[in-house]
């Protein structure tokens, strides 16, 4: 299984290409990066998520702006803990 992907400033990371990440930022931004991986095991997708707070508070405010169903979430770190504590949707911890 793919691992998400969290850089706390942007431009720091090799992985990083201000064009086509964030073309309006200017790298400071934390990213956090989760691959979406089919049956088959091959990644289809990515799900990329910028913002420039504190992780957990975001993915949390994320919530709260947006209309989400399930969230899943790749481990039970802080970020995730955060989110099943006062996030306003429904999460899934994958191990």
């Amino acid at each position: 299984m793919s691992r998400p992907v969290c850089v706390e400033r942007a431009k720091d990371d090799p992985r990083y290409h201000r064009d086509v990440d964030d073309p309006g930022g200017n790298g400071d931004e934390r990213i956090l990066a989760q691959p979406i991986a089919g049956s088959d095991g091959q990644i289809h997708a990515v799900v990329i998520a910028i913002r420039t707070g504190n992780v957990g508070d975001e993915l949390v405010r994320y919530t709260a702006e947006n209309t989400i169903d399930l969230a899943i979430v790749g481990g039970a770190d802080d970020h995730a803990r955060k989110l099943l504590d006062k996030g306003r949707c429904s999460v899934l911890v994958l191990r």
